[in-house]
């Protein structure tokens, strides 16, 4: 980056790569389950219920159907099922999944300004492939679909730490704030730039990642958020995290407006 000025930070969630067309829903990824592994699929619908699985995928990680754990050795053996084996069996199969995405015609849908750096919580390269960013600017902080070519496991779970003795929902725990604490070289580089604005685009605002929002403010206190929404809901969940972190700088936007510039 040389000695240029970095002024803004992005930070990029899943409802970017939707406006770009790519599959990349949690509906998405259930196709692709059903359709190339459907013994894991099956398992994973006794397992969890079904509806939350597939709209909240990493929230319903922390909450299987303790029920139907109960018998799990019964129903499927429980060497194949429960804890770390288990949640490898996700990971994996997420790995195969982000892996077969296509980006081939995928085209630019926001002007993205070019003094910024780049807080992606998605799997996909649509930053550095599509809008050609620079990998020194992007922190992917899950991991993103290039690591998985190395051995190296997209981040993926739950925020709930109350595992009440249950290996499989340990097994799907994400640690936010020991992510952040791995990634402290690039949350010091946020804070000793001179970013005075943060634009969010496509993230649903939801508590899992809030302690990434919350590093970001104590770090950038006077920053002005500019907060991009697709739908009532969102209007509220961004609402919440307003006061929740006590943002006192702030714009709410449409996210259908900003379709062709988020500026």
């Amino acid at each position: 980056m040389g000695n240029e000025k970095i002024t803004k930070l992005y930070i990029i969630g899943n409802g970017f790569d939707i406006a770009h067309n790519l599959q990349t829903r949690y509906s998405d990824f259930k196709n692709y389950t059903k359709k190339n592994n459907p013994d894991l699929y099956d398992k994973l619908n006794s397992i969890y219920n079904e509806y939350e699985l597939w709209t909240d995928f990493e929230q319903a990680l922390g909450n299987p159907n303790m029920e139907v754990l109960s018998q799990i050795d019964k129903l499927f053996g429980i060497e194949n099922v429960i804890g770390e084996t288990f949640a490898r069996s996700i990971k994996e199969e997420l790995n195969s999944w982000i892996r077969s995405i296509d980006y081939t015609n995928t085209e630019r849908k926001f002007k993205l300004q070019d003094n910024s750096l780049f807080l992606s919580f998605n799997y996909t390269d649509t930053l550095g492939y599509v809008y050609k960013i620079d990998i020194n600017r992007i922190k992917y902080i899950h991991s993103f679909v290039a690591d998985t070519f190395y051995g190296n496991e997209l981040v993926i779970g739950h925020h709930n730490s109350e595992f009440n003795n249950n290996e499989l929902v340990e097994s799907t725990y994400k640690d936010s704030k020991e992510i952040i604490k791995e990634n402290k070289n690039w949350f010091d580089k946020i804070k000793s730039s001179l970013i005075d604005e943060i634009e969010v685009i496509g993230h649903s605002y939801n508590d899992i990642d809030i302690d990434y929002f919350k590093e970001i403010k104590a770090i950038k206190p006077n920053a002005k958020w500019i907060l991009n929404t697709y739908s009532d809901k969102d209007v509220q969940h961004a609402r919440d995290y307003i006061e929740k972190l006590n943002i006192k700088k702030y714009l709410i936007k449409s996210y259908s407006i900003q379709l062709h510039n988020s500026n």
